[in-house]
């Protein structure tokens, strides 16, 4: 009895060790395939956010800089229509400053409100208008630049840089 479960075993690794050039390749492309899904869905989902955050940026940017046209063109004598119009672009860019999901972590959006409707209600001194404006859109375009993602030939460098300093 003894001999025969150590002719089973023999056989059992015989007939794996035999097999091995069969499975193994059907095992390694199943690691290889999931591993690869793996790294493919994270990749899109980095560059879906990124696409988000490029968007918002864009919308904020455009927003502002529609309000800021406006808050220019209510120059003094003023009719009821521009009014209209500059408070629209002003709520609209309040809007966009307000609304954004992505990009709340790079800037700070509570004081652009702030300082912007500020900066609106004094459409009669332009230079102190666009003073706030280029601020705000300076900053907010530091910010999109800052979210550029980096290629892979970047991460590289940055490694062997990381590595010399070591």
């Amino acid at each position: 009895m003894a001999d025969n479960r150590a002719m089973r075993n023999i056989d059992t690794w015989n007939i794996l060790s035999l097999t091995v050039p069969v499975w193994s390749p059907l095992l390694s492309g199943l690691l290889a395939a999931f591993i690869v899904h793996l790294l493919t869905q994270s990749r899109e989902r980095e560059r879906w956010v990124s696409d988000c955050k490029k968007q918002e940026f864009k919308e904020l940017v455009s927003a502002l800089t529609e309000s800021y046209i406006w808050c220019l063109r209510a120059v003094p004598p003023v009719g009821a229509d521009i009014l209209r119009s500059r408070d629209e672009a002003n709520a609209n860019a309040l809007r966009a400053i307000r609304d954004r999901i992505y990009i709340t972590s790079e800037l700070p959006l509570k004081e652009f409100a702030i300082r912007w409707s500020h900066a609106s209600t004094l459409y009669m001194q332009p230079d102190r208008v666009s003073k706030e404006y280029e601020e705000i859109r300076t900053a907010i375009v530091d910010a999109a630049s800052k979210c550029i993602p980096e290629t892979s030939m970047h991460v590289l460098k940055f490694w062997k840089r990381r590595r010399l300093l070591r």
